[in-house]
């Protein structure tokens, strides 16, 4: 089975305001990667796989000429090496569909959409656990444990509540209390406590259309 997945919107906003255009940058690499089409594994309702991996990669090189041609007027060396290693790196990430697929499954919309439901398998009762990727600080994954339980029910459709998780040693784990000394501390001035990743979802299923 093949499901086609599209970025229509995406509202983004950061302060200072001239982080605003490499921040909108980002978001027109996500609409790019996203129009994917994917093969669903029939077991698991997971992404096995990008059919259309080639016509992706070719929207990124026709991309990517326009991306070197705006930056084209840079003449700090500095700056210039920063862009291009960030061109280096998504396009890494890109051609690969390997390491595509691995940043997909970082992104929690994908934990949620591309499930047991999919296939008539969904789960409704029994905690699973997935691989989270922190959104805020770079690099940190751990384990996160989900939840689910049933509020309301009818032969058509069902609602359930999806709860997350976390153990005790992730909150104080020595990377994440690194990276927050260096980058967001010096801002904002309060030491480091404890990082509480939470997740809460509020689900309505119609099992007839899945």
């Amino acid at each position: 089975m093949n499901a086609y997945f599209k970025l229509i919107e995406q509202f983004v906003s950061v302060y200072p305001p001239s982080y605003q255009q490499p921040l909108e940058m980002i978001v027109d690499l996500e609409k790019l990667k996203c129009e994917s089409v994917f093969d669903i594994d029939m077991e698991t309702g997971k992404v096995a796989g990008i059919v259309n991996h080639d016509e992706v990669v070719s929207k990124w090189n026709d991309y990517k000429v326009e991306l070197v041609g705006r930056y084209s007027f840079l003449r700090s060396v500095d700056t210039k090496e920063s862009v291009n290693a960030f061109i280096e790196s998504v396009e890494k990430v890109i051609t690969n569909e390997e390491l595509l697929k691995t940043e997909f499954y970082g992104k929690m919309i994908f934990m949620l959409l591309f499930d047991g439901y999919l296939v008539n398998k969904p789960n409704y009762t029994a905690p699973y656990n997935i691989d989270f990727s922190s959104q805020l600080f770079q690099g940190v994954k751990f384990p996160m444990t989900l939840t689910p339980h049933i509020q309301k029910e009818s032969p058509e459709a069902v609602i359930y509540d999806l709860k997350s998780s976390i153990p005790d040693s992730v909150k104080h784990l020595e990377n994440i209390r690194k990276e927050y000394d260096d980058r967001f501390k010096p801002a904002i001035q309060y030491s480091f406590s404890e990082y509480n990743a939470q997740f809460y979802s509020h689900v309505l299923l119609n099992e007839g259309e899945n």
